[in-house]
This record gives C-alpha cells, sequence and structure tokens, in this order.
C-alpha cells in the first residue's frame, strides 16, 4: 500500500486484550465506563523502511447507542492547544 511517505505503511493490527475499565476522560467529564482494547501495530518505519511496533490501550465508550474513542490526556491538551499531537 503506498503512502505519502509521512505516514506508516500499517502491516498489522493485533488485538492483545479487551477488558471492561472505568476512565476518566480528558477535558473534565466525569468517570466513563469504557472498553479498553490493548493492540499491537505493526507498520513499515517510512524513514528506514524497516517494520516497527507499538503497543498501547486505547478506550472506547459508548455515547448514544454508537462506540466513541477517547484521546489520551496528552493528545487532548495538544488538541485543545490547537497542535498536532504526536506519539
Amino acid at each position: 500500500m503506498a503512502n505519502n511517505g509521512n505516514i506508516p505503511d500499517m502491516q498489522k493490527i493485533e488485538v492483545l486484550d479487551v477488558y471492561d475499565e472505568t476512565i476518566d476522560l480528558p477535558g473534565g467529564a466525569a468517570s466513563t465506563p469504557s472498553k479498553a482494547v490493548t493492540v499491537r501495530l505493526t507498520y513499515m518505519n517510512p524513514l528506514t523502511s524497516k517494520p516497527m511496533t507499538a503497543t498501547t490501550t486505547m478506550h472506547a465508550y459508548p455515547v448514544n447507542g454508537h462506540w466513541a474513542w477517547s484521546l489520551t490526556p496528552s493528545y487532548y491538551q495538544a488538541y485543545v492547544a490547537g497542535n498536532c499531537p504526536t506519539p
């Protein structure tokens, strides 16, 4: 799959774990029940063309009959500051 040279070419996404967890949403929202989803991402580094992996846990929570994904606190702070967050 081709890309513009700045976006890693995703090779594989593996779901490692899913569990219930209450989280405090960024921005001061009350504690919210969520599904924690731990994934391992395998992608090609656009600078070296070598595969890399990253493991992270994301949270999805129900909103009006559908699922929404939350931002991490650091991504939320970058967003409200008008910046594009970077890992």
